[in-house]
C-alpha cells in the first residue's frame, strides 16, 4: 500500500530531538531559578547604609557592613557566585557581572547597581524585587517547558498510533483484495489521514496559545527553543510527513479500486 512502510522513528525523530532539547532547556531554567533565588538569600544578609548613620572604621573589619563601596562590591560578589555560577553560564551567556546585571534586572536598576557607591536601603530592595522577579520568570518559564513536553509526549504518541494502523493495514498486497476490502481499505486510510491532519491543526493552535502566554507576538515557543535546528517546529514537520505518507498510500488504494472490478 506504501512504496515504504512509515517508520515510527524516522517520521517521530524531529519530535523526539525536540524532547531532549526542552530537558535540557529545563535543567537550565531551573538551574538559573534558583539560582536567582540563592542570590536574592545573599542579598538579605548584606547590611545597606542606614540613613545618617556611619559604621566606626574601627568596626568595619570586624564583619559590620557599612554599606558604603564594600556592601555594593558584596552584592557584586554575591551575583557572580549565585546567577553566574550556573553550569552553562559561560557557554550560554559570558557576561561579564555589569553587563549580565543589566541584562537581567535592566538599565536602571541593574545600572544603578553597578555605578552605586554604596548601598542604600532603596537600592537594596529594588534589587531584591527585580531576583524575585528574575526567579518567577524562570518558574513561568518551567511550567511551560512542561506543558511543551507533555504536547510533544502527545504528539509521538499520535503519531505512532497512526503509523502502527497504517502498518497494519498495509498486510497483504493491493491486487490481491477484492472490490469491498480495498474500499473499506480507502476509508480506514482517510481516517488515519484525517488524524494526522488533526495533529497539526491542533499544534497550531498549541503554538498560539504558548505565544500569549508568552506575552510576545514576534516570537514563539518552537521558534525559542528549536532555532538552531533543521526544523522550527519539530510537530508540525512530523505530522506534515505522517499526512503525506497516509495520503501516498490513500492514493495507490484509489488507484487500485479504478482497476479492481
Amino acid at each position: 500500500m506504501t512504496d515504504q512502510p512509515p517508520a515510527f522513528d524516522a517520521v517521530g525523530q524531529t519530535v523526539y530531538d525536540a524532547q531532549h532539547i526542552v530537558r535540557k532547556e529545563r535543567r537550565r531554567t531551573v538551574d538559573e531559578r534558583e539560582a536567582f533565588r540563592a542570590f536574592g538569600t545573599r542579598l538579605t544578609q548584606i547590611q545597606p547604609a542606614s540613613a545618617g548613620h556611619t559604621v566606626p572604621a574601627t568596626v568595619r573589619g570586624a564583619g559590620v557592613e557599612d554599606g558604603g563601596s564594600n556592601a555594593t562590591k558584596r552584592v557584586l560578589g554575591a551575583y557572580r557566585q549565585t546567577v553566574m555560577a550556573v553550569p552553562h553560564y559561560e557557554s550560554e551567556y559570558g557576561d561579564t557581572v555589569g553587563r549580565s546585571i543589566v541584562e537581567e534586572f535592566g538599565p536602571s536598576v541593574g545600572g544603578a547597581l553597578v555605578s552605586a557607591d554604596g548601598l542604600t536601603p532603596e537600592l537594596q530592595g529594588v534589587v531584591a524585587e527585580a531576583a524575585r522577579e528574575a526567579a518567577s520568570d524562570r518558574e513561568s518559564f518551567v511550567s511551560l517547558l512542561d506543558d511543551e513536553a507533555e504536547s510533544l509526549a502527545a504528539a509521538l504518541d499520535s503519531i505512532e498510533t497512526v503509523a502502527a494502523r497504517l502498518r497494519s493495514l498495509d498486510d497483504r498486497p493491493l491486487p490481491a483484495r477484492s472490490f469491498d476490502e480495498l474500499r473499506d481499505l480507502r476509508e480506514s486510510v482517510a481516517e488515519l489521514e484525517r488524524r494526522a491532519v488533526d495533529l497539526h491543526v491542533d499544534r497550531q493552535a498549541e503554538i498560539k496559545s504558548h505565544r500569549q502566554r508568552l506575552a510576545v507576538t514576534d516570537v514563539d515557543l518552537p521558534t525559542f527553543l528549536y532555532q538552531d535546528r533543521p526544523y522550527t517546529y519539530p510537530v508540525l514537520t512530523a505530522a506534515t510527513t505522517l499526512a503525506e505518507t497516509v495520503a501516498r498510500a490513500c492514493r495507490r488504494v484509489e488507484r487500485q479500486l479504478t482497476v479492481t472490478v
